[in-house]
């Protein structure tokens, strides 16, 4: 693909570039929100519903901190700046209506703000940040247009559905290994294992990846290494994890 591919910046437009719009929570539909199927056209085929999936998740989790008034948690992911973290997995977003809110702002502050997950998410001697779901839009508008540019610099027209192998090494032996998007960020992605080294196929573009076992975790959590990306396959076919 041609280096001025613009395909990855007008979909990341498309989906998060309404900054006026409201997010839309489940008994409010016809607010505006991402506009899938002009993200559809302009990828011309190119498998993109990695990223609109992403693009639901983020709104229906923008919805609720804003309708509770609370700001989101988000990872730094070095060039990525930082990536909204996935709270509340379906079915959480679902029950978005005005009787549960309070009852979602106490579970958020008490059982979940308060775990010790947290600390030990981002690694480093990084700390997760929380910025308002406007904000945190803005992160996700800008990443998803630098993973897609690398996803449409790598796929020829055959191969344009087609995952690619990708084999990751780490550390620690016999541990289950997870994957993410650098721009939105979710801890229930296996990748594969036991590990190390594990192959699996993934569609282009880049990724971080984390490791569960009995000698890695985060609080029985995947602990993932934010600070290694991997651009697969324009510049990664394989990899190590350096910490884990």
């Amino acid at each position: 693909m041609a280096e001025n591919d613009t395909r990855g910046e007008r979909i990341a437009d498309a989906l998060f570039g309404n900054n006026d719009a409201r997010f839309a929570i489940p008994y409010e539909q016809d607010k505006p929100g991402p506009n899938f199927t002009a993200a559809f056209n302009i990828a011309e085929g190119v498998f993109v519903s990695d990223v609109t999936d992403h693009a639901t998740r983020f709104y229906r989790q923008a919805a609720l901190f804003e309708e509770i008034g609370e700001k989101m948690p988000c990872v730094p992911m070095g060039d990525f700046e930082y990536a909204p973290i996935e709270v509340f997995q379906p079915p959480y977003p679902l029950f978005g209506y005005p009787q549960f809110f309070s009852e979602l702002r106490y579970l958020w502050w008490e059982e979940v703000r308060r775990s010790r997950y947290w600390a030990g998410l981002a690694g480093d001697g990084e700390k997760v940040r929380f910025f308002a779901p406007r904000e945190a839009l803005n992160f996700v508008k800008r990443g998803v247009s630098r993973f897609l540019s690398s996803r449409f610099s790598s796929i020829s027209p055959q191969a344009a559905y087609a995952p690619v192998p990708f084999t990751l090494h780490n550390q620690n032996p016999n541990h289950q290994i997870y994957y993410s998007s650098p721009y939105y960020f979710q801890t229930s992605n296996v990748f594969g294992g036991p590990s190390t080294p594990v192959t699996q196929h993934l569609h282009p573009g880049i990724y971080v990846f984390g490791v569960m076992g009995s000698v890695v975790h985060n609080n029985q959590m995947p602990q993932f290494e934010t600070t290694s990306h991997f651009d697969i396959p324009r510049m990664h076919t394989s990899g190590t994890l350096v910490t884990i």
